[in-house]
This record gives C-alpha cells, sequence and structure tokens, in this order.
C-alpha cells in the first residue's frame, strides 16, 4: 500500500510537468512515507497487546508508575487466559498461569518504588492489588497480610469520605475471600456482614455473603436448617441487585 502511494504521487508530478526539481520531490515524498509506514509498522508492534504496550512505555520512562501497574494487570488478563490455552496439560497451564502471576506481583512491587507523579499517588491501590494477585495464586495468608498493609494508606488528602468507605468494603471484601479460602467461614461471614454495611456503592459484599451462606447450608444436616442458610442467601442476592441498581 506504501509503494502503491509513493507510486502514484510520483506519476502525479510527472503529469503536472513541473520543472526538473519534480524528481527529488517525489523521490523526497517517497522517502517520507516509507519512513512514515517504517515508524507505523514499529508503534503497531508496540500496540499489539496490552503487555507488549506498556513494556515499551517503560522502556521509555522506567520509573512511571502507572505503566507499571498496567502492566500487572495485563499480565494478570494473560494469566487468567492460561485457563483456556489449547494444547497445554493441566499442570502446564497452572505452571504459566502462576509464572505471569508472579511478574505482575513483581510489577507492582515496582510500581510502589516508584511513586505517581500526580497528586493522587494511591499506595492503599496497589496494595490491594497484590492481595488479589495472591487470592489468585490460592495464597491467602499473605493475602490477607497485604490487606493490612494497605489499610494504613487509605486515608490521604485527596480521597473523599464516600471514595474511603469504598476502598474500605473492597479490602474487606478481599480479606473475606482469603478467610473463606482457608475455610475459616465463621470469621469471613462476619467480615462479609461489616464490608456489606460500610457503603451503599458496594454491592459485592451481599454477593460473597450469598455465597458463603449458600456454602454453610450444605454442610447442615437438616434440611430445616439448610433452607433457613438459603433463605439468608437468597435475602443477600436480593440485597445485591438493590445495591447494584443504586450504583447503576
Amino acid at each position: 500500500a506504501i509503494a502503491a502511494l509513493a507510486g502514484a504521487l510520483y506519476a502525479f508530478l510527472a503529469r503536472l510537468r513541473v520543472n526538473h526539481m519534480k524528481h527529488l520531490v517525489a523521490a523526497g515524498l517517497v522517502a517520507l512515507i516509507v519512513w512514515y509506514g517504517h515508524k507505523t509498522s514499529e508503534a503497531s508492534r508496540n500496540w499489539k497487546d496490552s503487555t507488549t504496550l506498556w513494556k515499551s512505555v517503560l522502556k521509555q520512562d522506567p520509573a512511571n508508575h502507572n505503566a507499571y501497574f498496567n502492566l500487572a494487570r495485563a499480565l494478570q488478563d494473560r494469566a487468567e487466559l492460561e485457563n483456556d490455552a489449547i494444547g497445554k496439560t493441566k499442570e502446564a497451564k497452572e505452571k504459566a498461569r502462576k509464572a505471569l502471576l508472579l511478574d505482575a506481583e513483581a510489577q507492582l512491587f515496582k510500581a510502589l518504588e516508584h511513586p505517581a507523579r500526580t497528586y493522587t499517588h494511591d499506595a492503599a491501590r496497589v496494595w490491594h492489588a497484590i492481595a488479589l494477585m495472591r487470592i489468585s495464586r490460592n495464597e491467602a495468608h499473605t493475602a490477607i497480610e497485604a490487606v493490612d498493609k494497605a489499610y494504613p494508606l487509605i486515608n490521604t488528602p485527596w480521597r473523599t469520605e464516600r471514595d474511603e468507605r469504598q476502598m474500605r468494603v473492597q479490602l474487606e471484601d478481599t480479606r473475606g475471600l482469603a478467610l473463606s479460602m482457608l475455610d475459616d467461614y465463621g470469621a469471613a461471614q462476619a467480615v462479609f456482614e461489616k464490608a456489606a454495611v460500610i457503603s451503599e456503592r458496594a454491592p459485592n459484599a451481599h454477593l460473597n455473603l450469598a455465597l458463603l451462606y449458600a456454602r454453610r447450608a450444605e454442610d447442615k444436616q437438616t434440611p430445616e436448617a439448610a433452607r433457613e442458610w438459603y433463605d439468608k442467601a437468597f435475602a443477600q442476592i436480593e440485597e445485591y441487585e438493590r445495591k447494584r441498581r443504586y450504583q447503576d
């Protein structure tokens, strides 16, 4: 396409019958188009996926906090896609997935090493992302440690009271998920119930409670006891739907 465009420009100048400089001008235009095509191709390679894009940004700006954070998220997305990889054994998929998640967590620690150059630098958000990475790797104890690291960093001058409540809900949700992974359902229930009343903008705590109540129903020995927990689960689903509509 680039060669065709260059040829068309040269033919156009020839038809004009301009002075002897037309060949030099045409040659210059051809060179410009070829150079532009090369740069476009190079940029396209950088943009072929999010991982490549953010790595390219970091080559130019190795202290870019947001690039490290976004690279971590891109790696996490790739990790989750490993479950659908074709032609790999289950063991190979899990190995690749964990390697990507470890790489993602390493990028988040680099983000902590390079604070954002804006007023709204948010280390609490980074620690929460680290906690979620550890949940994805089934590392519940260290996920709780990351949540505890985030808590003292929530209170910042730029974060509104409403946003602070939202952040606390997210952290408590993550803590509850970690406790559920440890089969500490009583503690997880207490955490989710606490999160559910913190903010009207956070419906997920109710969904987590519904799942936990349903799981507890399955452990009951009598149909009556199980039904009581299932009723609680359905009530949480209704509350989840109510808050989600409120959020929309």
